[in-house]
């Protein structure tokens, strides 16, 4: 019974261990995802100014 519930609890402990993982891997796509995010700003931002010095007469 012991050994039964010593299994039990490293079972437990693995799956935490791999959801953790997996926040970990989320918490580094979110960061990717938000530094892309600012770049695009960025270029979006420096392309508008470029259109701009454009004038139809």
């Amino acid at each position: 019974m012991v050994n039964e519930a010593a299994t039990g609890s490293l079972e437990i402990a693995e799956g935490i261990a791999t959801v953790a993982g997996a926040a970990q891997t989320t918490v580094q796509g979110s960061e990717s995802t938000d530094r892309a995010a600012r770049q695009l700003l960025e270029v979006a931002d420096d392309l508008k100014k470029l259109v701009d010095q454009f004038t139809i007469e």
